[in-house]
């Protein structure tokens, strides 16, 4: 019982397998995910309440979602690492949305808060 479990370990995965080119993309990805959080942070975002700014949640989320999905085709569970690749989409699709709607909604002029960010980011 004192000897941990590795499913890598007995798996008969092929070396093609083990070093395929997404692994390697993945990594890329993810690092690229980190930087742009790293950065969004210092950043005020215009037209809500939050702070710091709610785009660094969002792409810390992308970033660790990519890890998970590298963990899971390290071990080969593709099923699994597809419905992350899902959610990953889902996520970049809402941050284009509310990206969108500051853009089109906001005007500082009539009021400093789009509501209808806020209410999908609180």
């Amino acid at each position: 019982m004192g000897r941990e479990f590795n499913v890598a370990d007995k798996l008969m995965l092929s070396k093609a397998y083990k070093e395929h080119h997404v692994f390697k993309e993945l990594d890329e990805m993810t690092d690229f995910y980190e930087a742009v959080s790293n950065m969004a942070f210092y950043f005020f975002p215009s037209g809500t309440k939050v702070f710091p700014n709610y785009e660094s949640y969002y792409f810390l989320s992308i970033q660790g979602t990519l890890d998970s999905i590298k963990t899971l085709l390290k071990i080969a569970r593709i099923n699994d690492a597809f419905v992350l690749v899902r959610k990953v989409f889902d996520d970049i699709l809402t941050e284009i949305y509310l990206d969108i709607t500051l853009k089109d909604k906001f005007d500082i002029n009539k009021n400093l808060y789009v509501e209808e960010v806020l209410l999908k980011i609180s």
